[in-house]
Protein backbone atom coordinates (compact mmCIF):
# COMPACT_ATOMS: atom_id res chain seq x y z
CA UNK A 1 0.00 0.00 0.00
CA UNK A 2 0.94 3.58 -0.68
CA UNK A 3 -0.39 6.10 0.59
CA UNK A 4 0.14 10.31 0.87
CA UNK A 5 0.16 12.39 4.36
CA UNK A 6 -1.95 15.13 3.95
CA UNK A 7 -0.80 18.60 4.04
CA UNK A 8 -3.77 19.51 5.42
CA UNK A 9 -2.49 19.26 9.14
CA UNK A 10 0.74 21.48 7.80
CA UNK A 11 -0.91 24.26 6.35
CA UNK A 12 -0.87 26.50 9.02
CA UNK A 13 2.92 25.34 9.36
CA UNK A 14 3.33 26.83 6.22
CA UNK A 15 1.72 29.96 6.72
CA UNK A 16 3.75 30.84 9.50
CA UNK A 17 7.28 29.27 8.04
CA UNK A 18 6.78 31.45 5.10
CA UNK A 19 6.64 34.72 7.48
CA UNK A 20 9.92 36.68 9.09
CA UNK A 21 10.80 35.60 12.74
CA UNK A 22 11.95 38.17 14.97
CA UNK A 23 13.14 37.29 18.59
CA UNK A 24 13.21 39.47 21.47
CA UNK A 25 15.38 38.87 23.80
CA UNK A 26 14.30 39.82 27.45
CA UNK A 27 16.76 41.40 30.38
CA UNK A 28 18.52 39.55 32.48
CA UNK A 29 20.05 40.23 35.93
CA UNK A 30 23.88 38.71 36.03
CA UNK A 31 22.77 36.30 38.62
CA UNK A 32 20.18 35.37 36.72
CA UNK A 33 19.75 31.55 35.32
CA UNK A 34 22.74 30.95 32.80
CA UNK A 35 20.19 28.81 30.46
CA UNK A 36 17.20 28.10 29.34
CA UNK A 37 16.03 26.54 32.27
CA UNK A 38 18.44 27.12 35.24
CA UNK A 39 22.16 27.58 35.94
CA UNK A 40 22.87 23.99 34.63
CA UNK A 41 21.45 24.37 31.56
CA UNK A 42 23.27 25.32 28.18
CA UNK A 43 21.41 27.51 25.12
CA UNK A 44 20.95 23.88 23.53
CA UNK A 45 20.04 21.31 26.42
CA UNK A 46 17.51 21.88 29.39
CA UNK A 47 18.23 21.20 33.54
CA UNK A 48 16.44 17.68 32.54
CA UNK A 49 18.74 16.73 30.12
CA UNK A 50 16.34 17.31 26.69
CA UNK A 51 16.96 19.39 23.81
CA UNK A 52 15.71 23.14 24.08
CA UNK A 53 12.94 24.20 21.87
CA UNK A 54 14.24 26.43 19.21
CA UNK A 55 17.50 24.35 18.38
CA UNK A 56 19.30 24.05 15.19
CA UNK A 57 21.09 21.21 14.49
CA UNK A 58 23.29 19.67 11.63
CA UNK A 59 22.92 16.40 10.00
CA UNK A 60 24.64 13.83 12.44
CA UNK A 61 23.75 15.79 15.30
CA UNK A 62 21.28 14.20 18.38
CA UNK A 63 18.42 15.57 20.37
CA UNK A 64 16.94 14.39 23.19
CA UNK A 65 13.11 15.17 22.95
CA UNK A 66 9.81 14.11 24.57
CA UNK A 67 7.27 12.75 21.93
CA UNK A 68 3.24 14.13 23.08
CA UNK A 69 2.76 14.13 26.84
CA UNK A 70 3.46 11.09 29.03
CA UNK A 71 4.23 9.29 25.68
CA UNK A 72 8.14 8.64 26.30
CA UNK A 73 11.17 10.25 25.59
CA UNK A 74 14.10 9.72 22.32
CA UNK A 75 17.13 10.64 21.13
CA UNK A 76 16.74 11.48 17.99
CA UNK A 77 19.60 11.72 15.09
CA UNK A 78 18.84 12.52 11.71
CA UNK A 79 21.98 11.18 9.44
CA UNK A 80 21.07 12.62 5.76
CA UNK A 81 18.99 12.93 2.84
CA UNK A 82 19.66 11.10 -0.01
CA UNK A 83 17.53 11.62 -3.70
CA UNK A 84 15.84 8.44 -5.13
CA UNK A 85 14.88 7.64 -8.57
CA UNK A 86 10.91 7.78 -10.04
CA UNK A 87 12.06 4.42 -11.00
CA UNK A 88 11.77 3.04 -7.31
CA UNK A 89 8.60 4.32 -7.05
CA UNK A 90 6.92 2.64 -10.19
CA UNK A 91 8.42 -0.75 -9.02
CA UNK A 92 5.82 -0.45 -6.36
CA UNK A 93 2.91 0.93 -8.30
CA UNK A 94 2.56 4.40 -7.11
CA UNK A 95 0.64 6.17 -9.84
CA UNK A 96 2.06 9.63 -9.14
CA UNK A 97 5.64 8.32 -10.18
CA UNK A 98 6.52 10.23 -13.01
CA UNK A 99 5.49 13.80 -11.40
CA UNK A 100 7.51 13.38 -8.38
CA UNK A 101 11.32 12.91 -7.08
CA UNK A 102 11.28 10.87 -3.78
CA UNK A 103 14.19 11.57 -1.23
CA UNK A 104 14.83 9.29 1.89
CA UNK A 105 14.99 10.64 4.98
CA UNK A 106 17.63 8.24 6.92
CA UNK A 107 17.15 8.92 10.97
CA UNK A 108 18.58 6.91 14.11
CA UNK A 109 16.19 6.66 17.07
CA UNK A 110 16.81 5.93 20.58
CA UNK A 111 13.84 5.23 22.34
CA UNK A 112 15.25 6.37 26.39
CA UNK A 113 11.55 5.49 28.02
CA UNK A 114 8.15 4.35 26.66
CA UNK A 115 7.28 1.50 25.45
CA UNK A 116 4.18 2.20 22.69
CA UNK A 117 5.35 1.88 19.28
CA UNK A 118 4.97 4.65 16.71
CA UNK A 119 5.71 5.84 13.76
CA UNK A 120 8.06 8.17 13.24
CA UNK A 121 6.41 10.35 10.40
CA UNK A 122 4.49 11.72 13.37
CA UNK A 123 6.60 13.41 14.44
CA UNK A 124 9.51 14.18 11.93
CA UNK A 125 8.68 16.85 9.01
CA UNK A 126 11.21 17.45 5.77
CA UNK A 127 10.88 21.25 4.15
CA UNK A 128 12.03 22.84 1.32
CA UNK A 129 11.86 26.56 0.46
CA UNK A 130 10.37 26.78 3.39
CA UNK A 131 7.28 24.67 2.66
CA UNK A 132 6.60 20.57 3.46
CA UNK A 133 7.57 18.04 1.04
CA UNK A 134 4.86 15.36 1.26
CA UNK A 135 4.96 12.16 3.22
CA UNK A 136 4.53 8.95 1.32
CA UNK A 137 3.96 6.01 3.37
CA UNK A 138 4.72 3.05 2.25
CA UNK A 139 3.65 -0.10 3.90
CA UNK A 140 5.09 -3.18 1.38
CA UNK A 141 8.79 -3.93 1.27
CA UNK A 142 10.48 -1.08 -0.75
CA UNK A 143 14.39 -1.86 -0.76
CA UNK A 144 15.46 1.78 -1.13
CA UNK A 145 13.88 3.27 1.95
CA UNK A 146 11.87 0.51 4.42
CA UNK A 147 9.55 2.67 7.08
CA UNK A 148 9.03 0.82 10.20
CA UNK A 149 7.92 1.45 13.32
CA UNK A 150 9.41 2.90 16.44
CA UNK A 151 9.65 1.91 19.66
CA UNK A 152 9.24 -2.11 19.26
CA UNK A 153 12.66 -2.83 20.53
CA UNK A 154 14.48 -2.72 23.91
CA UNK A 155 14.95 0.87 25.45
CA UNK A 156 18.27 1.90 24.71
CA UNK A 157 18.80 0.51 21.29
CA UNK A 158 19.75 2.54 18.74
CA UNK A 159 18.05 1.47 15.55
CA UNK A 160 18.21 3.07 11.75
CA UNK A 161 14.77 4.45 10.03
CA UNK A 162 13.94 5.89 6.52
CA UNK A 163 11.41 7.95 5.67
CA UNK A 164 10.00 9.04 2.23
CA UNK A 165 9.67 12.06 1.02
CA UNK A 166 7.81 13.19 -1.93
CA UNK A 167 8.33 16.68 -4.15
CA UNK A 168 6.90 17.85 -7.53
CA UNK A 169 8.58 19.75 -10.29
CA UNK A 170 7.63 22.84 -8.68
CA UNK A 171 9.03 22.51 -5.83
CA UNK A 172 12.32 23.08 -4.21
CA UNK A 173 14.97 20.73 -2.74
CA UNK A 174 14.77 19.75 0.78
CA UNK A 175 16.66 21.57 3.24
CA UNK A 176 15.52 21.23 6.60
CA UNK A 177 13.67 18.19 8.56
CA UNK A 178 11.91 19.13 11.85
CA UNK A 179 10.90 17.39 15.30
CA UNK A 180 7.60 18.65 16.02
CA UNK A 181 5.24 17.62 18.53
CA UNK A 182 2.74 20.05 18.55
CA UNK A 183 3.44 20.84 22.35
CA UNK A 184 6.95 21.45 23.29
CA UNK A 185 8.33 21.82 20.16
CA UNK A 186 6.30 23.72 17.44
CA UNK A 187 7.98 25.08 14.40
CA UNK A 188 4.46 27.28 14.60
CA UNK A 189 6.01 29.48 17.23
CA UNK A 190 9.69 28.74 16.89
CA UNK A 191 10.63 26.16 19.39
CA UNK A 192 10.76 22.72 16.70
CA UNK A 193 14.28 21.14 16.41
CA UNK A 194 15.46 22.23 13.29
CA UNK A 195 18.42 19.81 11.49
CA UNK A 196 19.94 21.86 8.47
CA UNK A 197 20.25 19.22 5.78
CA UNK A 198 23.06 19.09 3.22
CA UNK A 199 22.18 18.77 -0.26
CA UNK A 200 20.76 15.68 -1.17
CA UNK A 201 22.81 12.99 -3.08
CA UNK A 202 21.85 9.77 -4.86
CA UNK A 203 20.45 7.14 -3.45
Amino acid sequence: MVGMSSRASLARRTAVALLAVVALAGCQDDDGPAGPDGPDATPSQRADGSTAPGTVLAAGETATVTRTAGAGTIEVTVLGIEQGDPADLRAIGYERADEVTPYYLRVAVTPVSGSSPFQLDDYLRVWGGGRPLDHLTITRPFAPCQETAVGDGVLGERREHCLTYVRTSGEDDPDAAYFDNDDTYDPVDGTGIEWTLPAPGRA
